[in-house]
């Protein structure tokens, strides 16, 4: 697919939440407040949509209870009853149709100020979804890495997790002239095609591990990471962008993340979510070495 060009169904689903947010602002009544999130899933199977706005927790089907993560079961960590997110509503409505959750592709729409503000595609989240016996959203490592990444992020954050497809993903490094290691599979699968937009001091950053921008900036090249990995006296891997200059995004060996750019190199934490944390509060060492 060419750059920046954009996926159909989520602007398909994207539309039909924009459209479906206005037409609960149109009928509410004075003083009353709208739902804060939209939902909208289609079922790839049927092309049926279905829709959940955030609201009461009651009705939900109990499947989708208990895929749901713990911080969103325990109202001592989230300050706020469990199943109030639109995502819950949309999948037990889909459930209480017939659909099978695995093939629903989702969307969700949240609004702030009475303004589209965030847009989250979660294609495999119904995937987690079984109609017996507990299996949670967060079972695995990568969705309760980006789920505790989402948490950690302020309000004024935009998240936006795209589908991922690993072995593609590495398939594109590989093709391009990249060594696929353990390393790298590990974080793709963990971290791989998101994008986040954060807003610090009235400037907003763009970090994205999108696989085809990443291949495709300013600095990927397999000969750049070889400059790199030598310089910084360690092996290091190009897993994202950031910034409009596109800087690489390096991981390390040793865990740590780097910015690297024609001005020189940025640490600027261990760990990719300590490094987004750090990112979006300002708290890093600016200086180049």
């Amino acid at each position: 697919m060419p750059k920046n060009q954009g996926n159909p169904l989520k602007k398909e689903l994207m539309g039909l939440g924009k459209e479906r947010a206005q037409h609960v602002a149109d009928g509410l009544g004075e003083g009353e407040r709208p739902p804060g999130a939209y939902a909208v899933g289609k079922d790839r199977t049927t092309d049926k949509i279905y829709y959940g706005d955030s609201g009461p927790e009651t009705g939900h089907e109990q499947a989708v209870m208990d895929a749901m993560p713990e911080e969103s079961q325990r109202k001592e960590i989230n300050d706020r009853p469990p199943g109030v997110c639109a995502e819950p509503r949309m999948f037990t409505n889909a459930i209480q149709d017939g659909a099978d959750p695995k093939n629903i592709d989702l969307v969700t729409v949240n609004t702030k100020g009475g303004q589209i503000q965030d847009v989250r595609e979660l294609q495999d989240m119904g995937s987690r979804i079984r109609r017996r016996g507990p299996y949670r959203m967060n079972g695995t490592p990568e969705r309760r890495a980006l789920q505790e990444l989402r948490d950690a992020l302020p309000e004024s954050a935009t998240f936006e997790v795209n589908p991922l497809d690993v072995e593609e993903s590495c398939q594109r490094y590989t093709e391009d002239g990249y060594e696929v290691t353990d390393q790298l599979r590990e974080f793709l699968e963990t971290y791989g095609e998101l994008t986040l937009v954060l807003k610090f001091q009235n400037v907003e950053v763009e970090l994205t591990t999108s696989v085809e921008r990443t291949l495709e900036s300013t600095h990927a090249t397999p000969r750049n990471v070889r400059i790199f990995s030598k310089e910084l006296g360690q092996p290091v891997l190009l897993v994202g962008t950031v910034f409009v200059t596109e800087e690489a995004v390096l991981l390390a060996e040793n865990g740590d993340v780097l910015f690297a750019g024609d001005a020189g190199y940025q640490r600027i934490a261990n760990g990719f979510q300590d490094a987004i944390r750090a990112l979006a509060t300002g708290d890093w060492d600016r200086t180049f070495f």
